[in-house]
Order: C-alpha cells, then structure tokens, then sequence
C-alpha cells in the first residue's frame, strides 16, 4: 500500500487518521533512518497515533545476540522484561515463515487475532499453543487486574533488500480497561509499516557503510607506507598514521597556507607538488593518467626525498570518508626504502609472464612507459601490448590500478 493509492477522504475512512497526521509522523521515521538517536521519538509518535499507552521496536532474536534495536516507551523495566517473549515468540514464526519463502513485507497482529485465530497476521502466529505460554496469560489476559499490556497492535516487518536485517516488531499496548484496538487502528499501523521497515532499511545499510569504512581506515592505518585522502578541492579528508607521520616531520611536505599538499621537486625548474597536481586533475577528464607518472619531493635533507603518487578518482567510483567526498588518494613513500613484490609473487598471483612482470615492477618505481621500454631494452609499441595483457590478467583497467595494485603487494615506507 502506498499514499498515492489514497485521496483523504478515503485514507480517513480507512484509518480514522488525516493525510497530515501520515505526512508529519513519515517525516520523523524517513528523518530517523539517518539519526538513529530520533527512534524513540518515531517510537513514542507511533504510539500517540494508535492512542496507546505504551510501545516497544524491538529486533527479535536469542538473548545472546545483545546487538539489535532494542526501543520501549512508558513502558517498566518489569512490562519491558514481559515483552521481551512474545516479541522472540513471533520473531520464530516469522523467521520459519521467511525460511518457506512466505515472509510477507509486513503482518500486522492484535490480542484479538490471537484470541479467536481470525482476521489477518494469522498466518505469521496461529499455533494453538501460543495462548497457553505463561507470558500470553499473564501478560496480556492476566486476572490481577488492570495491567500496561491488556490490549496490544504489533507488526512484524522486513526490508528484503537490507542485507543481514531480520524482522522488526513494532508494538503498542493499551491497559486491558480500554478499548481494544479497532480495525481501523490495523490499517493505520498496515499503513506505516513498510515506511517503518524501509527507513530501518535504510538506517542499517548506513551502518554496515559506516562499518566498512571504519574497516578500510583501519586497513589505510596499518600501511607502513603514507596514505593521504583529499577532496575535490585538494584539501585533507583522511592521513593515515605513517602520513601523520611525515606531516608532523615537516621536512618538505606539508599543507600550504592554501590547505593544499605542497612540496619542492627534486629537480630545479619543475612546477612544485600543488601545482603538479591541479595539472594531472585538470587533465583526468581529457586523458588517461599513468598512475606512474610520480612526483619526487625534495625533502630538507638534500640526499633524501619522498616519491608521491596520485589516485584521481572518477566521480562514478567518488568515495566518501566521515560524509566527506574523496577526490584523490595520495601515496607517500621513501624511494630508498621501497620494496616491490618480486617477479614471482607477481607470476603466481596473477599469471604474468617474467617480462610482463618486470613491466609492471619498473612502473611501479615511477618510470613512463617509454623509459620502462629503454630500461628493458623494448620498443614503447611492445611495453604498450604488453601492459594491456597485463590489464586483462590482474582485472583492471587502468595504468593507475597496475601500480596501485603493486605498491600495495610490496612493502613500501616513509
């Protein structure tokens, strides 16, 4: 079911609620799939609107699996306790029902489905020994009196599309000297859960984003080499511990008073780092960048220098670290300290052939194609026909990704 389907004649009707009522609680739960701090509020909103007393959004699973959505509302630490086995009760079910292939997007349960195995949701909770489990009598039908969870609306919820979540129960109780919950009250909650379920999507494929690139800058942090990430305007998003390292040295390479990585080249009358740069950028869109094609910085010792790579990255492969695009990812080592993978590694991890091999070691030292054909006593034309193999045999499709690719199989440092 979708808004569209309704005009708010018929969405009242349906619901007994207004389009406003839906359009202002839909902006809090598409608002919290990227601040998960505002659930509870959705929580305590979801329940307002069934005009409950009480809620829980709570992720099933055993016990042993403290990692999950865990949110009640005006709820005790005793009732939040009570809740806590029907939710694992209806997450068996519904998890058996997903193992058939039967799983539906959403169900959505009331006590009265459970009491007279009617209407819709029954599906998902129809074993007849559901009613005899201790927390079902006590709980929800207790005879002490007037208990927090004497009617509940509950629905059960999926995002197919959202990798590694399970179902997500949502629920609201009213004490049992209320009125049960309506038809009408099924509908509305029918009608938000798959909103609920896409926003909670959303959020955990965020998270598992968030994860993974906490994963790579830790995998960054622990190369013995520099690695600096920049954005498109050429100023700093990310360094890794080594490059933190040659910051802190200052000995040639540093920001300028501009915010952009600058150093003095090796040799008199080159264009220093900055400018480099901004020219190799400016030329990615016109022209394929060797990746080879490195700066040497001169560093304050004059027998010393730094031998810098550049990554320009395409915007259809654009990178984001802490919500900041990365434009280029720099590599920083000591050309005195590089040590390249050997032709064998190389051979054996990829099928190259030795002279194939060799093509690829001399590039990833910095030298053009025509100085790698000088160096191994090869025509351009034959480097050029041998690095296209070399492409089809490690699956990349650029120079950039040959050398990047080597420099991280060697052990390079600063």
């Amino acid at each position: 079911m979708t808004l569209t389907h309704w005009h708010p004649p018929q969405l009242e009707t349906y619901t007994g609620r207004s389009v406003d009522t839906l359009s202002e609680l839909l902006h809090g739960v598409y608002g919290a799939a990227s601040d998960e701090t505002q659930w509870p509020l959705v929580l305590e909103a979801v329940v307002a609107s069934l005009h409950g007393s009480a809620g829980v959004l709570f992720t099933p699973g055993p016990p042993s699996q403290s990692a999950g959505l865990c949110h009640t509302f005006n709820l005790t630490s005793e009732h939040s306790i009570q809740w806590v086995a029907p939710c694992l009760a209806l997450g068996a079910w519904t998890y058996r029902a997903c193992e058939q292939g039967q799983a539906l997007l959403s169900a959505v349960v009331t006590d009265a489905d459970m009491n007279t195995h009617a209407g819709a949701g029954t599906d998902v909770v129809r074993e007849a020994a559901l009613q005899a489990l201790p927390w079902y009598r006590d709980v929800f039908r207790g005879a002490d009196g007037d208990v927090a969870v004497g009617h509940f609306c509950l629905g059960v919820m999926f995002d197919p599309s959202a990798e590694g979540m399970g179902a997500v129960v949502v629920a609201t109780s009213r004490p049992s000297s209320a009125p049960p919950f309506s038809q009408q009250d099924r509908h509305w909650l029918d009608l938000l859960l798959p909103h609920l379920s896409r926003a909670l999507g959303l959020m955990h494929r965020l998270q598992r984003a968030q994860r993974l690139q906490g994963v790579m800058l830790s995998a960054w942090d622990g190369l013995p080499l520099g690695v600096l990430l920049l954005n498109g305007a050429g100023q700093l998003v990310h360094a890794n511990s080594a490059a933190r390292q040659v910051l802190l040295c200052q000995d040639g390479l540093a920001f300028n008073t501009a915010g952009l990585l600058d150093a003095q080249p090796w040799r008199a009358g080159q264009p220093g780092l900055a400018d480099w740069m901004r020219e190799h950028g400016s030329l990615r869109s016109t022209q394929e960048l060797p990746f080879s094609d490195a700066f040497l910085a001169k560093r304050d010792q004059t027998d010393r220098a730094y031998l810098i790579h550049c990554c320009f990255i395409d915007d259809i492969k654009a990178a984001s670290v802490q919500e900041h695009a990365v434009a280029c990812v720099v590599f920083v080592s000591n050309p005195g300290a590089l040590v390249l993978p050997t032709t064998d590694r190389l051979m054996g991890l990829y099928g190259l052939t030795l002279a194939e091999a060799k093509v690829t070691l001399q590039l990833a030292q910095g030298l053009s194609t025509k100085e790698v054909a000088r160096v191994l006593g090869n025509s351009p034309e034959t480097v050029r026909s041998q690095l296209k193999r070399i492409y089809q045999k490690m699956r990349i499709n650029s120079q950039s990704e040959l050398v990047r690719t080597t420099l991280m199989l060697g052990q390079a440092s600063v």
